[in-house]
């Protein structure tokens, strides 16, 4: 009942976890596999069914490090905007995979979180997006690739509006919140007055997401 009351203030339903399989890729399966990764994958549904894995979570492929020729320092976790890179099959091919996966009942859930490469050309276009620590310096979580966006600024709508396009133009089913906590909801926005976490921020996003469609959200707690 707790739990219940507090996801009704933002909006939010409870959803129980449904079995997974992980095919979550990595830069060196996309140099294999190229454009046709989703291949191997769409032949394996009718085995995942068969063993009865109700949901599948993979990456995708974001334009960012990954297709971008001036980088070696390729990252699929180092992106420069939520549209999926056309080398490695674009929407079309994430559009494929989601009806191969409901032919056999299942539900593909993908990879994304609340920031971005640093040298994503959307924090020149758009600096007031930047979450920024007490000091000025970009929030990066240590990480030193990555900058988190600044959830009250224009970047929330920019994910919200970015995720439901996604979902209209492929048919996907679920999201996998890579960094949850460290790049996401424990991220204090000390440019507010408040100087709060983005949590409740992030908690009506979700709320809206669920609102548009998509179903079982996982987040990765790190």
């Amino acid at each position: 009942e707790a739990r219940r009351r507090i996801h009704a203030t933002y909006g939010f339903t409870h959803e129980a976890p449904r079995p997974t399989v992980w095919a979550h890729l990595w830069n060196h399966e996309l140099g294999v596999y190229g454009p046709e990764w989703v291949n191997a994958l769409i032949a394996a549904f009718p085995d995942y069914a068969r063993l009865g894995f109700t949901d599948v979570e993979t990456h995708g492929v974001w334009v960012g490090t990954s297709n971008d020729p001036k980088r070696d320092d390729k990252n699929i976790c180092c992106n420069y905007e939520y549209r999926y890179a056309k080398e490695f099959g674009g929407g079309a091919g994430i559009k494929r995979l989601c009806d191969a996966a409901h032919g056999h009942g299942i539900k593909v859930m993908q990879w994304f979180g609340f920031q971005f490469d640093m040298r994503s050309p959307l924090w020149k276009e758009h600096p007031d997006w930047i979450l920024r620590e007490a000091n000025g310096d970009p929030w990066d979580a240590a990480y030193q690739s990555l900058q988190c966006g600044r959830m009250r600024s224009g970047f929330g709508q920019y994910l919200l509006d970015s995720l439901k396009q996604i979902r209209r133009e492929t048919g996907l089913d679920s999201i996998f919140w890579d960094s949850y906590q460290n790049m996401g909801a424990t991220c204090v926005d000390w440019q507010a007055s408040d100087k709060a976490p983005q949590a409740e921020e992030i908690w009506r996003l979700q709320a809206a997401l669920q609102e548009c469609g998509y179903r079982i959200q996982r987040c990765e707690t790190v």
